[in-house]
Formats: structure tokens, sequence, C-alpha cells
């Protein structure tokens, strides 16, 4: 059985003890008063006053002392006055919350993603703001004595004026069954109930909550203050409906907070809300009109809803409030990016750089748009500036990863992708690109393991396209297939993923099907090197040269210096005919690399086909002399120097011709001995040359 008590409070026998009169609060006023007294009585009668003047209309919640039972003051020792002592310091405590200069991080940003790569454009305010606002009418606590006291004048003066500037609260603790309950009054009227019974040994844990609760009811723009910072850490911690709750609450109590509406707005676009987030953004600007991190934070909900005008309005806005806003700048340059204006958006961004040196997202969102451009140094300049400011930027070390390996240099773009990952394990586009670098170095199988690991994070189109080549590749060509279908299941628009199933299904001799994969990239992306030259491919095996030709030349159109493309238009003229144009194609592919064997050989065919047999030979021999091992140029040589030698008088020069072409099949059939023709060739020179030719 619970003890029964009597309640302890203001008529209690246990009744506080007089105080002296509360003038002296703190040491200024000690010496104000002592300065006065020293000047006469009338300075000391004036000087009180004034002080009970500044008393009077100051703006106060006074506490009462609080009834306790017997039991909690003879056991805890919280008498009434110690009760109301306890809850001065929790609003202290409150108060003192907001009073704290502190000044935090404020980071909003917003992600722009690509449903086929993952690329993310990252529009960032990271602005510092004040943490805590308190307004200049801070209500003045206190806990009165009994007796005469200046508080005590001057609630007497307030109660007779019908003042309203003074708060008072009164209230008990009461014990039912063990439990402990606490009821708190304002002028009155009843501000706080606990609705479930608290230990009895932890009466402080009620105070704390009435605290909060008492600002509610009797300063109202204070309780908004606490559900504003109480909203701010539940968005810390990643609780957006808490955070959501908090604000909404603070509203109410202050509907012109404007901190109040920016944060419930930032809030709701985190939950994909964005129209009421953008409204909610637009009253606190209406609230506020020279903050100007609302209109940036309306310009991020707007980017993110794909509305780049409006963006770019709001953008515009924040930066005639706050020219020297990095992010405004930074976030106005992204959305010109994303409208395809580059030339304005790498202003802005070097506006954002010379508001603040050191903002390395500027940095690297225009080493992003150099490197679109096909201004490969200029990026790397630019990612190399973000990640001397920032070295752990993994966005930095992945973009200069990908300009490297545009510029070849594999081993460098491996490393920037491997220190992205490092920096973050799940980065899920720096495993994607290593995977991309690792299939160029031909290491397929690590290849795969990148693309998976890219995969377990999150999934994306050009994952599975990127997976799909690495298997291709390895000879795995259903399961290639397989992966290409989901790409572009993923993602209908992806050329590219169309493009490789193509390749994929014409390795496997599905012609027409490849043929219906190419044809889509195209209609997609219609300058499209890779599915004009597969369909040029595919249309060629089928026989179709006229089609083919029309390819390889889009194709090339498209690439000019592709020599693999001019030497397959070349092969499909030759096939039709047209040996001139064949010839053209072979030139230009030897120009653009002299070192192509491929190309010499293709080109002494068609010439040795026009009759030009020294020019034919020649080219054969360039051939030769670049890959020695060559085979099919050893034997198409030997074969000419035949057939020229049996055309020729039976001379010694015949004999030479023979001996050379002798040589030449003997080579061919050496480096590929199971060619038939080859082999009739060698016996039917051997007859002429009377059996010298096979011999050992």
């Amino acid at each position: 059985m619970a003890r029964q008590s009597g309640i302890l409070g203001m008529c209690s026998a246990k009744r506080s003890q007089p105080r002296r009169l509360r003038i002296l609060v703190n040491p200024t006023l000690q010496d104000l008063l002592n300065f006065s007294l020293s000047l006469g009585a009338l300075a000391s009668i004036i000087f009180v006053l004034v002080l009970l003047g500044w008393d009077t209309f100051r703006h106060t919640i006074q506490i009462e002392p609080i009834a306790v039972p017997q039991s909690l003051a003879d056991d805890l020792g919280y008498t009434p006055d110690v009760v109301s002592q306890r809850l001065e310091d929790a609003l202290d405590r409150v108060l003192a919350g907001l009073r704290r200069p502190a000044i935090v991080q404020h980071v909003s940003q917003i992600s722009v993603t690509d449903s086929v790569t993952g690329t993310v454009d990252i529009f960032v305010r990271t602005e510092q703001i004040p943490a805590f606002m308190l307004p200049a009418d801070t209500p003045t606590i206190v806990v009165p004595g009994v007796g005469a006291s200046l508080d005590s004048f001057a609630r007497a003066i307030q109660n007779f004026l019908g003042l309203s500037q003074r708060v008072t609260i009164s209230g008990e603790f009461t014990i039912k069954g063990n439990l402990l309950w606490l009821v708190l009054r304002s002028n009155h009227r009843v501000i706080f109930q606990n609705t479930q019974g608290g230990d009895r040994d932890q009466p402080d844990a009620l105070l704390d909550q009435a605290a909060a609760v008492l600002l509610d009811s009797t300063e109202q723009t204070l309780g908004a203050m606490v559900h504003n910072n109480a909203g701010n850490t539940a968005s810390r911690q990643g609780e957006v409906k808490e955070a959501l709750a908090e604000y909404r609450e603070g509203i109410e109590l202050d509907p012109s907070n404007s901190a109040l509406h920016l944060n419930l707005g930032l809030s709701l676009g985190k939950e994909g809300n964005f129209d009421e987030a953008i409204v909610e953004l637009r009253r606190a600007a209406a609230l506020d009109p020279k903050n100007a991190g609302a209109y940036v934070d309306s310009g991020l909900l707007l980017a993110n809803q794909g509305k780049l005008t409006d963006a770019i309005a709001e953008f515009r806005a924040a930066i005639k409030i706050a020219p020297n806003s990095a992010d405004a700048h930074n976030d106005l340059g992204l959305a010109l990016e994303s409208e395809g204006n580059d030339q304005v958006a790498i202003i802005e961004f070097q506006a954002a750089i010379r508001a603040d040196v050191n903002y390395y997202y500027a940095h690297n969102n225009m080493a992003n748009v150099l490197a679109r451009e096909g201004k490969i140094d200029e990026a790397i300049v630019e990612y190399r500036a973000a990640i001397k400011i920032d070295p752990s930027y993994g966005d930095a070390h992945n973009g200069l990863g990908s300009a490297l390996f545009r510029q070849g240099k594999l081993d460098e773009a491996a490393e920037e992708y491997r220190t992205a990952i490092r920096l973050d394990p799940k980065d899920a586009f720096a495993h994607s690109n290593l995977g991309n670098v690792l299939c160029d170095q031909g290491k397929y199988k690590e290849a795969i393991t990148e693309y998976r690991a890219a995969m377990a994070i999150a999934q994306y189109a050009n994952e599975y396209n990127g997976l799909g080549n690495a298997l291709l590749y390895e000879g795995q060509r259903e399961e290639a297939i397989a992966q290409y279908r989901i790409a572009v299941a993923m993602y209908p628009e992806y050329a590219d993923a169309h493009s490789n199933l193509g390749n994929a299904l014409a390795a496997q001799g599905k012609l027409q099907q490849a043929i219906s994969e190419y044809r889509i990239a195209i209609g997609i992306q219609p300058k499209h090197f890779f599915a004009h030259y597969g369909l040029a491919h595919a249309l060629y095996s089928q026989g179709n040269l006229a089609e083919a030709i029309k390819e390889y030349q889009a194709a090339i159109e498209i690439e000019p210096n592709r020599v693999d493309a001019h030497v397959n238009l070349g092969n499909a003229l030759y096939d039709k005919g047209d040996l001139d144009g064949a010839i053209i194609e072979y030139r230009v592919a030897i120009q653009l690399n002299p070192k192509d064997p491929k190309a010499s050989y293709d080109l002494g065919n068609a010439l040795s086909r026009q009759g030009k047999f020294d020019q034919a030979i020649a080219a054969y021999q360039v051939a030769i002399g670049i890959d020695p091992k060559f085979s099919s140029a050893h034997r198409n040589l030997g074969m000419l120097l035949h057939k020229i030698a049996l055309s020729a008088p039976v001379t010694v020069e015949r004999t030479l011709l023979l001996i050379d072409a002798c040589a030449a099949l003997k080579q061919a059939a050496a480096l590929s001995p199971s060619g038939q023709d080859n082999a009739e060739s060698l016996h039917e020179l051997d007859a002429l040359l009377h059996g010298h030719c096979l011999q050992e």
C-alpha cells in the first residue's frame, strides 16, 4: 500500500520562508543601488521606483510554489519551493537552448538521376544559418518569495491596472497507485496534465515535459521555436514524419515564423511532397523577403520536378537578394546546364567559385560540363581542384576517373574509381565505372565482379549493359543477351543496350533479330555509330550489299576516323564490283593508320583485281612487313606471283617469279597448315619447278 500523505502547498503547515526584498537580482543592480544611496534618499527612492516600473511592465512567467505530497517532500526533499525552482530550471534549459548562438551547417541538396547511367547532378545549399533564434521580449522567469518583495509590489500594480504581462503558474503533484501525476495551470487554466503516470522517484522527467508545454500555452512564439528545434533534431536523425509534426505544431503556435515554414518545406520535399513543399517555402520567403535560402530551396524542389524555367527564376531571385551566394550561383548553373545552356552555366559555376574559393561543388560541376563538351584537359584541371579542396569528395574522383578513361589512361582511371570506392564502398557509380575500365583492359572476370557489386547497391540499366558486354567477351552469349534484355526493359530508350543486344544476336547468327535491334537503336539515336556499323555488318552478312554500303557510309559520317569502318566499306564496295571506290576507302584507312596490315592487304586484293600487279605486290609486301605472320597476305602474294609467272615467257625471270611464289606459299602453309588452296598451289608450283618447290 502506498503511504497516504497530505499535500504541501502555500497554505500547509510548512510554509515557504519569507524572503527579503528581491531587488538585488545581480551585482550590477547592487552597485547601482549603493551608488543611489550615496546620493541621498530621494535618489534611492527614484531608483527603486524605476526598478518597480521595469518589473511591472516586463514580460514575466511567475511560478508559484507547486503543491506536493508529504511523502515526496520526505523521501526526495521535493518541497513546494524546490519543485517550483526545478520547474524554473527546466524552463531555463529550454530558453538556454534558444539563446545559444550555435551555428549549424544547413545543407539542402537535390539529385537529378539519369535512369540509364545513374549520373547525378547535385544541387546543393550549404549556407550557415543560426540554429536558434530568440525574440527581444523573452520573458523573465521568477519564483516569488513570501512577504514584501519588489515582485509582489509589481504584481499588485499589474493586478490593479489589469496588465497581462505576467503569467502565473501554479499546480500540484499527486501520487495515485504509486504513480506520479502533475497538473499545471496558467492563470488558473489547466495547461498540462500527464496522460501516463510517471515514476514517483523521477519527478524532474514530468517537469521537463511540462516546461515545453508551458511555453506552448503561455509563450507561443517561444513554444514555436522549441518545436522548430525539436523538428530539426528529428530531421537530422532521419525521422521525417516526427519532424513534420513538430514543424506543424510550431506553425500553429506562430504562423509568422519564417524558419518553421522553411523547415517544413524542406521536410515535405524529402517526402516527395513537392507541391506542398514549394507552397511552404514561398510562405517562408514572403514572411522573410531577405531570406535567399528560401528561394534557393524552392528552386531545388522545382528542379527536381523538371520545372527548370521556374527553378531558374527562383535561383535568380536568390542571387538578387544575396549576390555572393555560392549555392545560388551553383544551382543556377546546374539548372542552366540541364536546359542545355552550357556556356552560361559555366559562368555561374565561376561566379560560385569567386563567391567561395573553397566551393568544390562548382569545380566539379564545371568539370562535368567541360568533359561533356570534349574539353577533357580543362575538365581534369577542375576535377583536381575539387579534390584538392576536399580529397574525400567521391563525385570528383568519379568524374576524374571518367575523364582519364576517355583519354585512354585506363590505369589512372581505375585508381580514381578505386579511391571513390574506398571513400564510399556503396558508391554504385564507382563500381560500375571501374567495371567499364576493367572490361576495356580485357579483365572481364574482374569487370563482372564490379558490375555485380554495383547492382547489389543500386540497379541501373547501364550496369546490366556493361555486364552484358563483359559476359559477351567471355563467350557467355546467352547470359549476355539476358542482361541486355533487362537493360532495355528497364529503359526502352537505351540505344547502347539495343545496339549491344544486336551484336550478341548477330554473334549467334540471328541476323534478322539483330537488324531489328540495330534499327531500334538508330531510331532512338540517329547518330549512333555502333548501331549503324553493326547494322551494316548484319546486312553485309545477308548479302544486302547496297544497304550495307549505306550503313557503313552513315557510320563514317558520324566517326570519320574509324579505320575499321573504312576497311569494311571498302570490302562491301569490292564485293559489289566498285573497285575504284574500294581502293579509295582502303587508302583512307591506311592514311589514318599506316600500321594497319588489313587495309594494305585488302588494297592489294583490289589492285590485283584491277590488274595493277606491281602495286598489288607492293601492298601485300607492306602488309607482311607490318605483320610477318599474316598468312593470307603471304598466300595472296604467292598466288599473284604464280599468276604473273604463268603468263610470262619461259625465261630466268619466270623461274625467279615461280621461286618467289613458292616461298610465299610455303610461308603461308607454315602459318596456316590447314589451308587447302595453299596445298593445291604448292603442288602445281612443284610440278612447274620440276620437284624443287616442295623439296626440303
